[in-house]
C-alpha cells in the first residue's frame, strides 16, 4: 500500500451552496494533504454552483444534467477516481464539517487494518452530542445486535472509549455522511446501488459487502465529523413528504431483504391487514396525497417497498417551496 495514498473527496451539492462552501473550507484545513476535492452538483436550480465556482476556482466541479440522488451523484466521482487511479474515495456530506485530523485518522486506520469500509463518528455541530457511531452494533459472535452505543451521548464518551479500547471498532454499517472506501473495494465490488435514490444506500452497501464478500465496516473513533443532517431538505419544508417517502420505502425494503422481517410483520405493526389496506386506499383516492406532509405518506412508501418499486419515483424539484 502507498505510504501516502491519494484520496478523492466527493461532496454532493443540491441547492445548498452555503453549506457546501462551509464544508470545503473545513477540508482545506485538513492535516492530511494528499487529496483532491470534487463537488458534484446534482442539477441545482438556485444558482449555487456559480457561487461555489466563484469561491473556489481551484476545486473541480462536476455538473450533473439531472438529480441522480445520493449514490448516483457520488458515483460520478467514483468513476473519475477509478480512471485517475486514486487510492481511495471519501464521500462526505456537504452539510458536514470535518475536524482537521478526520481524514488522516481514516487513512491511518485503513493502512493499519487493511481492506474494509471506514466511517467517522458523526457529532451534532451545535450540541456536540454523538448522532452516529455505527448504525448497528455487532455482538461478540459478530451478529447484529443493538443500535449505536454512543448515540445521544457527549463526544467525550467516544474519546474515553479510545483511551480504553482503541481507535477502531467493527460495526455492521457506517453513515453516508462520512464514508471512506479504498479503491481495492471499489474495483472488487463496485459502488453503492443507485436504485434507492435517497436514503439507506450506505446501509445496504455495508450489509451486502459483509454478506457477499466478507468485507467488514469500521467506525474510526478519532475521525470526527460535525453534521447538520439533511440540510437541503430541512431548509425547504415543502420537501418533507419526499423525505418521508424515500426514508420509509427504503428502510422497509431493507427490513424485508436484510433483516428477515416479513411483510405480514410490517402490516401487523401498522394495525393489521384491514387497517393497512383502508389507509392505503385512502392515500390512492385522496387528491391531497403527497402535496403536503401526511401521516399516510408512509403507506405508499411501504406499498412500493412490498412491490420492489425502487428508484426515483417522486421528483424533489417539484416540491421545492419558493420564497
Amino acid at each position: 500500500m502507498n505510504s501516502n495514498p491519494s484520496v478523492i473527496i466527493s461532496v454532493l451539492n443540491w441547492n445548498n451552496a452555503s453549506d457546501t462552501i462551509r464544508c470545503i473550507n473545513s477540508l482545506l484545513l485538513l492535516d492530511y494533504k494528499q487529496f483532491e476535492i470534487v463537488v458534484v452538483d446534482n442539477a441545482s436550480t438556485d444558482g449555487s454552483i456559480q457561487l461555489i465556482e466563484a469561491k473556489f476556482p481551484e476545486v473541480r466541479v462536476v455538473k450533473s444534467k439531472s438529480n441522480l440522488g445520493y449514490a448516483g451523484g457520488n458515483s460520478l466521482v467514483v468513476d473519475s477516481a477509478i480512471k485517475e487511479e486514486f487510492d481511495a474515495v471519501w464521500v462526505l456530506n456537504n452539510d458536514a464539517i470535518a475536524e482537521k485530523d478526520s481524514l488522516s485518522s481514516l487513512v491511518s486506520s485503513w493502512q493499519q487494518n487493511g481492506e474494509g469500509i471506514f466511517g467517522s463518528v458523526i457529532v451534532n455541530q451545535i450540541t456536540k452530542f454523538v448522532e452516529f457511531s455505527g448504525g448497528y452494533e455487532l455482538n461478540d459472535s459478530g451478529e447484529l445486535d443493538i443500535k449505536s452505543i454512543y448515540n445521544n451521548l457527549p463526544k467525550i464518551d467516544v474519546l474515553h472509549h479510545i483511551e480504553k479500547y482503541g481507535k477502531l471498532r467493527k460495526v455492521a454499517d457506517v453513515n453516508g455522511a462520512s464514508i471512506f472506501i479504498p479503491m481495492s473495494v471499489l474495483k472488487k465490488v463496485g459502488f453503492m446501488s443507485e436504485r434507492f435514490f435517497l436514503y439507506a444506500e450506505e446501509l445496504e452497501y455495508c450489509f451486502r459487502l459483509k454478506k457477499e464478500f466478507n468485507i467488514s465496516s469500521f467506525i474510526v473513533n478519532n475521525s470526527i465529523v460535525y453534521h447538520e443532517g439533511s440540510a437541503s431538505f430541512e431548509k425547504n419544508k415543502g420537501l418533507k413528504p419526499i423525505q418521508q417517502y424515500y426514508n420509509r420505502r427504503n428502510f422497509t425494503w431493507l427490513q424485508i431483504h436484510h433483516f428477515d422481517v416479513s411483510k405480514s410483520d410490517i402490516i401487523n405493526k401498522m394495525g393489521g391487514r384491514k387497517v393497512f389496506f383502508i389507509r392505503l386506499l385512502k392515500c390512492f383516492l385522496s387528491s391531497l396525497f403527497f402535496y403536503k406532509p401526511s401521516p399516510d405518506t408512509e403507506m405508499i412508501a411501504i406499498f412500493h417497498a412490498f412491490k420492489n418499486k425502487l428508484g426515483r419515483v417522486y421528483d424533489p424539484e417539484k416540491f421545492i417551496e419558493n420564497g
